[in-house]
């Protein structure tokens, strides 16, 4: 069997070190979904290290952007730019139409599709049909409500093509029938957004099919 990965690489390297001049993102605004916690803070502290104008924190959870608020400014002390923190069900339409309106007239300039509702850990016959219209309502219609808000908003500040990522761990990844199932209310809205990549139109998008071990994700929660 060829191994073809020759180096695996388990901390920041050059590549993507997010401080590098190349990555720079200042003057960007960056809006991420589920950001307060395991890869969605994450990529808000890659974001602070690389210099964006202003990081805005989306979570349901109203009590833990503060919290994520501080840590942030705490972990990136040479962040100079603004934290703004919203609470936010994606599951609610009407939620997700509030976040344009209360950004004062900022455009987003980078959009990371992070939350997402993976479920329980049970068997299949185990979940009711709430449970999984449920999971539909967050992870196709919630996302694709918020693409649909961020490519409506015109030009950003600087006129560059936005960026739209998502990011889903593959079917491959599944380690059990449960895990296969929760992923199943997402595929829809996975293909749409691949339609998107191929579309190409305002927004650069791309996605991130990797996966990443967080406490989160085998909650299920």
């Amino acid at each position: 069997m060829v191994d073809f990965i020759q180096t695996i690489h388990k901390t920041t390297y050059c590549g993507i070190d997010a401080a590098a001049p190349p990555r720079t993102q200042r003057g960007k605004t960056v809006l991420i979904t589920g950001g307060v916690r395991g890869i969605g803070f994450a990529i808000a502290r890659a974001f602070a290290v690389a210099n964006a104008s202003t990081i805005i924190l989306l979570s349901r959870g109203g009590d833990k952007l503060s919290a994520a608020e501080a840590r942030l400014k705490r972990e990136v002390p040479s962040f100079s730019g603004v934290v703004m923190t919203i609470r936010c069900d994606i599951l609610d339409p009407e939620e997700n139409a509030s976040v344009w309106s209360s950004l004062d007239g900022r455009r987003v300039d980078v959009l990371i599709l992070n939350a997402a509702y993976m479920g329980e850990n049970q068997a299949v016959l185990q979940h009711s049909w709430r449970r999984v219209w449920e999971q539909y309502e967050v992870n196709v219609r919630g996302n694709l409500v918020l693409v649909d808000l961020f490519l409506r908003q015109g030009n950003t500040h600087d006129g560059q093509k936005k960026v739209c990522t998502h990011h889903s761990p593959p079917p491959y990844t599944c380690s059990n029938d449960a895990d296969e199932f929760a992923l199943v209310p997402r595929k829809p809205f996975i293909r749409r957004y691949q339609q998107l990549c191929c579309d190409g139109g305002p927004a650069r998008v791309c996605g991130n099919k990797g996966v990443v071990d967080m406490p989160a994700a085998t909650s299920g929660k």
